[in-house]
């Protein structure tokens, strides 16, 4: 973490605006403050698909035959199983004798009450965020297809990571969706105590996970005795985003590079980088296209590299 690329830019005073823990959304309490908190997760996620070597150029990605009518039945059908709510509904049936009480009802939390109410409870330990992750299978079903003219045994050893890319990738595109969509603010900016996000995905686990384990925040400033929050789970959910991208990179891109010319000869390793670079790019571009995800500034950007780059830089110097 202490190399991370994040790292600095997250620790600008900006980023505060991160710092809640679970179930504390309504410390966010005015539509400029949530337009803010957009904007600068824009920004963000910008910064981290240039360290991803995203390129929305690549003509594969889109405007092909297939590409609409693909990313309209992935975003109906298959991104959803990859959200946070549908990690549960993949668990087996728990007998009723054997469930939880339900908790009591309570009123939507005051302003600045510091609350930690949320919809999960109970210990999350450290491995909890994860497992529920991969509950839904839904990020398997996208590899595959990927690398279906690909030998099995040289793409099966990356398959972890490719699995991470996936869960990790959408993760920090659903973040707008899920963890500002759940501020409670009505059109008047008043506060409903009914966002629409959704309250139980990876990263809201993850930072309970840390939270419960007394982890301190990176970046001093936090409120709640300086623990971990979100600001600190974006900061490692795009780290470990990096890694896995260099992880599949060495796997298809530079590994190949070191083979014999006997070992090259068998099959077209090159088809390998190329499914892998066409993957990594359309995934991210499916998110930007899909409407369920309101990335449209990002696609804006996307489209106009002069603005992709002014919002990259609306925060340095």
């Amino acid at each position: 973490i202490a190399d991370s690329p994040f790292l600095p830019l997250l620790s600008r005073p900006e980023f505060a605006i991160f710092d809640f823990a679970p179930g504390e959304t309504h410390r966010i309490s005015s539509p400029d403050a949530l337009a803010t908190a957009r904007r600068l997760l824009q920004v963000l996620t910008v910064h981290c698909l240039d360290e991803l070597g995203f390129d929305a150029s690549d003509s594969r990605t889109h405007d092909a035959p297939l590409h609409s009518d693909l990313a309209a039945w992935c975003s109906e059908h298959a991104l959803p199983l990859c959200g946070g709510e549908a990690l549960f509904q993949y668990i087996w049936e728990v007998p009723l004798h054997l469930r939880p009480p339900p908790p009591p009802p309570s009123p939507p939390p005051e302003q600045g009450s510091g609350s930690d109410e949320h919809s999960y409870h109970g210990c999350c330990p450290a491995g909890s965020p994860r497992w529920h992750r991969g509950l839904s299978a839904g990020s398997a079903a996208y590899i595959a297809p990927v690398f279906h003219g690909v030998p099995f045994d040289y793409w099966v050893t990356a398959l972890d990571s490719l699995l991470r890319f996936t869960e990790l990738g959408n993760d920090l595109m659903s973040f707008s969706k899920e963890i500002l969509g759940s501020v409670p603010l009505d059109k008047k900016g008043k506060e409903t105590g009914e966002g629409r996000g959704m309250e139980i995905n990876y990263i809201t686990l993850q930072t309970l996970a840390r939270r419960q384990a007394g982890t301190p925040s990176l970046f001093g400033l936090a409120a709640d005795r300086n623990l971990y929050t979100y600001r600190d789970g974006l900061c490692e959910l795009m780290d470990e985003l990096v890694q896995v991208v260099r992880e599949v990179n060495r796997a298809f891109v530079e590994y190949p590079r070191y083979c014999s010319e006997e070992q090259r000869s068998l099959w077209d390793m090159d088809q390998a980088a190329r499914a892998w670079t066409t993957y990594k790019n359309g995934y991210i571009r499916m998110h930007l296209d899909a409407p369920r995800y309101s990335l449209e500034g990002l696609k804006a950007a996307v489209r106009d590299r002069d603005a992709w780059v002014r919002l990259k830089g609306e925060i340095e110097g």
